[in-house]
């Protein structure tokens, strides 16, 4: 069963823009995370202290990977947009016409 697959290319490069900055929060969380695992580790004394530094350790971790794979995300969205939009004017050489190309189709 063939298909047809319209894809949006401004929207898909909007969708990369949000997805780069919610990385930018997450390593921005990440880095407010290991800032609380150190203060914690001072204000409290022996194993609270240890465990409570030890948990924000953790989500820092977390924060930190969830940042990182969306980043990457972010950066295939954008060149799979940039490599569709090269294809269209590659095509649109070829058939001698300008194209405006908001639109990339995948048979």
């Amino acid at each position: 069963m063939q298909g047809r697959i319209e894809v949006q290319l401004d929207a898909v490069a909007a969708l990369a823009d949000e997805l780069a900055t919610l990385a930018r929060e997450f390593d921005e969380d990440a880095a407010d995370c290991r800032g609380a695992a150190e203060r914690m580790a001072a204000a409290l004394d022996g194993d609270e202290g240890a465990t409570a530094a030890g948990v924000a350790t953790s989500w820092a971790s977390i924060a930190g990977a969830v940042a990182q794979h969306v980043a990457t995300l972010a950066a295939v969205l954008r060149a799979a947009v940039a490599g569709y939009r090269e294809l269209d004017r590659a095509l649109a050489q070829q058939l001698g016409q300008p194209r405006r190309g908001a639109v990339a189709v995948a048979w």
